[in-house]
């Protein structure tokens, strides 16, 4: 009969109003914590996607770097880069440089009769709208 009244007297206490509000407050606990840990779970899923994209770039950029660079070891490339980027020539040759009529008006200084034409067209664009 006594194991029978503790038993009782156990789950009185068990199911009383202040074990059953700090068991409240617990569980609370637990899953505010559990829905913060998700939270950073997802951040950082979402983190590990961008920087994975970003990996993918880099690589392939650094493929192209690659291929440029090793176009440029060999002699033919780097005399290819020269006379693309610099006008060089070998000795004997002759250059020929093609500019258009805008490049040669601005590259003389002058303002040619399209500068006042355009400039004027402009002006009335401008008041037309």
């Amino acid at each position: 009969m006594r194991d029978f009244q503790e038993k009782k007297r156990i789950e009185r206490i068990m199911s009383s109003g202040p074990v059953l509000f700090c068991l409240l407050i617990i569980l609370l606990a637990a899953l505010w914590g559990t829905g913060k840990m998700w939270r950073i779970r997802l951040g950082i899923g979402n983190e590990i996607s961008g920087l994975e994209a970003k990996l993918a770039k880099t690589h392939s950029e650094r493929m192209e770097f690659e291929k440029k660079f090793r176009a440029l070891s060999s002699p033919e490339g780097l005399e290819k880069e020269s006379r693309e980027r610099f006008n060089f020539r070998k000795p004997g040759e002759k250059v020929v440089v093609f500019l258009d009529d805008e490049s040669q008006a601005s590259a003389s200084g002058k303002a040619g009769p399209n500068f006042f034409i355009s400039f004027f067209n402009k002006i009335i664009k401008y008041f037309d709208e």
